[in-house]
């Protein structure tokens, strides 16, 4: 049976990626943070041309900076991480015990594109912000949940100690810090 990645899936780890850089004060930045998150998708899946985890994980912040909910980021990112991980949409639940097929993996390769993952997260936030606080389940991660343990395998890996060798690092970093502020 073939390993691709879910588009959900793909989703909750870019929300991961930037649940951490929001919450942890561990000076990794998020470039560092995405790339553990790439790394850990290959082992996972099949797949070879997921979207990169850094570029989709700048726009969220920026739709946070966006909607003025910057110092609320922490809370939209979780609740976004709990409906994702735990609802197909609004009136049907996740079903991982499922006997027919197996919910953490695609048969076939599905590409999220960068804006529809964008674009998702824009919808959910703007009702968020609208509804003064949805939440689903507070500090909720991929770390908490028990249902799929490749994730939180995943998300309780330490962050690599071996600096990246890029070049724009700082630069990347400088423009999520103007465009979004961590409090």
């Amino acid at each position: 049976m073939s390993k691709y990645c879910p588009r959900w899936v793909y989703m909750t780890v870019v929300a991961q990626a930037c649940y951490d850089y929001v919450t942890l004060n561990v000076g990794a930045g998020l470039l560092v943070i995405s790339h553990k998150y790439d790394k850990g998708l290959k082992k996972i899946y099949e797949d070879v041309d997921l979207p990169k985890v850094d570029n989709v994980a700048l726009e969220f912040l920026r739709i946070c900076s966006n909607l003025n909910i910057n110092q609320k980021s922490e809370h939209v990112l979780s609740d976004y991480l709990y409906f994702k991980f735990n609802y197909v949409n609004i009136a049907l639940k996740r079903n991982f015990e499922s006997f027919m097929n197996d919910v953490r993996f695609s048969k076939y390769p599905r590409y999220p594109e960068a804006e529809d993952t964008a674009n998702n997260f824009y919808r959910f936030s703007k009702n968020w912000v609208k509804k003064k606080k949805l939440l689903y389940d507070k500090a909720w991660s991929l770390k908490t949940q028990d249902e799929f343990i490749e994730l939180q395998n995943l998300a309780n890996k330490p962050f690599s100690n071996v600096k990246l060798k890029m070049k724009d690092i700082n630069k990347v970093e400088e423009l999520v810090y103007s465009s979004w502020t961590k409090s």
